[in-house]
């Protein structure tokens, strides 16, 4: 699955994502680095395979937003049961 990694209005890179693994199998553009969530630009910049970094970096943030979103439905659930 293509995904494009984007910060507001500004592309930051364009890479495969495979779900079953839960990874990047490539990057196939990097527009704006310099956009990209420091963690990314220095690993960019350091010459290092990004594609860890990317996948890392992706899977923590899916489990911020389902914790984060459970939260809110446990909480919306306490308000209407008042």
């Amino acid at each position: 699955m293509k995904y494009t990694l984007m910060n507001k209005n500004t592309c930051i890179l364009t890479a495969e994502y495979e779900p079953s693994l839960g990874v990047f199998t490539n990057i196939y553009e990097i527009n704006n680095i310099d956009f990209a969530p420091i963690i990314l630009k220095n690993a960019y910049n350091q010459k290092e395979d990004i594609k860890v970094i990317l996948s890392n970096w992706f899977r923590r943030i899916k489990e911020i937003c389902t914790l984060l979103f459970s939260r809110i439905n446990k909480l919306k659930k306490i308000i209407e049961d008042k």
